[in-house]
């Protein structure tokens, strides 16, 4: 299809902010998100209340699909970070969401927070 044919034809960075009003970057090449950097503002602990803002980076290999959609979860227990958009042309919309804990063990969790990045 048209997706493919266009997204392993050359890489692509996406850059943008979420609804958080937080910078994300994808990294896209030969059919695969292969980085996602990015911060989520909320992120709120079971005992001690929000803790944010938390950055993550991450290195991955997340087929594109004939449709341009994409997802991924990664991360040990700590810190998961998962990740799903779809991408049409130059623009990426989707949502990404992370979990974990704290020194304490106490669990830590973000809401969805939807993003939309274009072409850089």
């Amino acid at each position: 299809m048209i997706v493919e044919a266009a997204l392993a034809a050359a890489a692509l960075v996406l850059g943008g902010h979420t609804d958080e009003q937080r910078p994300l970057r994808i990294d896209v090449a030969n059919g695969r998100v292969t980085r996602v950097k990015g911060s989520v503002l909320d992120y709120e602990c079971e005992q001690f209340g929000p803790v944010g803002p938390v950055r993550f980076y991450v290195r991955v290999r997340a087929r594109v699909d004939r449709h341009g959609r994409f997802s991924f979860v990664t991360g040990d227990r700590v810190e998961r970070i998962g990740v799903a958009g779809r991408i049409r042309g130059t623009t990426a919309t989707g949502r990404v969401r992370m979990a974990g804990t704290i020194a304490t063990g106490q669990r830590c969790e973000s809401p969805v927070v939807r993003f939309h990045v274009r072409a850089r």
